[in-house]
């Protein structure tokens, strides 16, 4: 988990360097309450699984290296392997990514020449378990719709759990809606897992309460690049010193 926040920081320091610094502290919450019990009430196959989705992002973000459907085989099979649900929402994410790039006509022939490759590997290691998930827990729990806003039992995550955090987040989300034109990871990552924490509301219930516990992960985007372009609107010439203070502050 910490190595995937610091992962995290790269995916967004491609975007923003600035805004990746100021990111990084909000993964400090992964480990506080309520988000930490995923980690003391056993969800460990979840929390590792999610730790493959973040090489996933980077490994996607990273299409231009010699051979990189390979690694983003390997990083999805690892999530499948791991704990099948968030599969689906790494999904989630590449129809958002290249739908996206389909959209906006800079879909390459490189990039389907990996999305081929990437999906034959990935098809090719996890056959076999996907038999057996098929014949076991694909019956043992089957989806089925239920609209389930409160976590019964367990004191999960909640968006307003961020609390005043929430004004540079939302800032943030608002002010970077421009700038998915340019298809970066950072942000399509960022709405994809906000979609996939909310799809309690149509049956996935637990699996989305799960992927909460890295929210402070997956949207730390939203709160860097928030707070960086709404203080820009008071501090004309942003330099480095801002940015270190401002970090100490978020870290404290």
């Amino acid at each position: 988990a910490v190595i995937a926040a610091f992962i995290m920081y790269f995916i967004i320091s491609g975007f923003n360097k600035t805004a990746a610094l100021l990111s990084l502290p909000l993964s400090i919450l992964a480990f506080s309450f309520p988000p930490s019990l995923g980690f003391i009430w056993g969800h460990w196959p979840s929390l590792l699984s999610q730790s493959f989705l973040v090489l996933l992002f980077w490994s996607v973000m990273r299409m231009d290296m010699k051979h990189a459907y390979v690694l983003m085989a390997l990083a999805l099979s690892a999530t499948a392997l791991t704990h099948t649900s968030e599969t689906i929402f790494a999904f989630i994410f590449l129809a958002l990514f290249f739908g996206m790039k389909l959209a906006a006509k800079k879909l390459s022939k490189n990039d389907i020449k990996n999305i081929a490759f990437f999906m034959i590997i990935f098809f090719a290691v996890i056959g076999y378990y996907f038999i057996i998930f098929q014949n076991t827990w694909s019956k043992s729990q089957p989806y089925s719709f239920i609209i389930e806003p409160v976590w019964e039992g367990n004191p999960g995550f909640y968006i307003a759990g961020f609390g005043l955090l929430l004004v540079p987040m939302i800032a943030g989300m608002i002010l970077s809606m421009p700038r998915l034109k340019y298809l970066h990871v950072s942000l399509i990552l960022a709405f994809a897992m906000l979609i996939s924490g909310f799809l309690n509301y149509i049956g996935f219930g637990l699996r989305s309460f799960q992927i909460r516990f890295f929210w402070s992960i997956y949207l730390s985007v939203f709160l860097g690049f928030g707070l960086y372009m709404l203080l820009k609107l008071i501090i004309k010439k942003w330099n480095f010193v801002y940015t270190s203070v401002l970090f100490v502050i978020l870290v404290v």
